[in-house]
């Protein structure tokens, strides 16, 4: 689990600290665009890990919550990457996470 943490925490900020002057470049439109990629990314390898028990819940449930607390994302983007979660099938247990999570939102 540490050597988990410390690789996302080097990937994270290899990918905050080499993109950040391509983000200033982008158009309001395609930085949110950008965004939803990265966002769609980051969910989709956590309920993976989650899924395979190498990660727990409070980490996907914190970023369930940093996505739809996100005020640079449109809605509409918000509402697509929870709808792929919902839609994946290999994501079951992400699935239930979710649905506990959009419940408790409320």
């Amino acid at each position: 689990m540490k050597k988990l943490t410390i690789c996302a925490s080097v990937a994270t900020l290899l990918l905050v600290g080499s993109h950040g002057p391509v983000s200033a470049q982008l158009s309001e439109k395609d930085d949110q665009i950008y965004t939803y990629g990265v966002l769609l990314g980051w969910v989709g390898a956590e309920c993976n890990a989650y899924e395979r028990g190498m990660i727990p819940k409070s980490w996907v449930l914190a970023t369930f919550t940093r996505i739809g607390t996100d005020k640079a994302l449109g809605d509409q983007y918000k509402h697509s990457i929870f709808q792929v979660i919902q839609e994946t099938q290999q994501y079951s247990k992400c699935q239930v996470l979710f649905k506990q999570w959009a419940g408790s939102s409320d």
